[in-house]
């Protein structure tokens, strides 16, 4: 067994709608989503303060298909690897590109749910609070994927 660990662990705000694309003769599926991740932390002036972080999220075969049930909006849970890669672009400049490759994917709907609850008052009141109720996925959507 290797003593190298290449994981990441992401939950985040998807910033867009999946693209998911079916490439090669085999015709293997490709989902590509960018993740959003907040780090809020005080500052030495005292002041809270936010950083956002954007994150490449590339999920290949059955995972693609799942990624590609998220919705923009939608907060999600992945876990994969990180890979780095150039590319030239249009103008034949080298680019280099970080990805988190998805091997897992949930939907978080129960902090999604709480969100809206705080932005739309009057709605808040019909649904019960799941304040002290821990995070967990969807059930309907299955859980982690592997």
């Amino acid at each position: 067994m290797s003593s190298y660990i290449n994981r990441a662990q992401l939950q985040g705000v998807v910033g867009n709608d999946p693209e998911l694309r079916y490439v090669g003769e085999s015709g293997k599926a490709v989902c590509n989503v960018r993740l959003a991740t907040t780090n809020r932390y005080k500052t030495a002036h005292g002041e809270f303060a936010e950083e956002t972080e954007w994150h490449t999220v590339v999920g290949w075969e059955t995972v693609a298909e799942r990624m590609a049930q998220l919705n923009k909006g939608d907060w999600a849970a992945i876990e994969g690897r990180i890979r780095t890669r150039t590319a030239k672009d249009a103008k034949g400049t080298e680019r280099t590109h970080r990805e988190i490759i998805c091997e897992r994917v949930t939907r978080v709907d129960v902090l999604k749910a709480e969100t809206r609850a705080d932005s739309a008052p009057n709605q808040a009141a019909e649904k019960p609070s799941r304040a002290n109720e821990p995070a967990r996925p969807d059930e309907s959507w299955g859980g982690f994927v592997s």
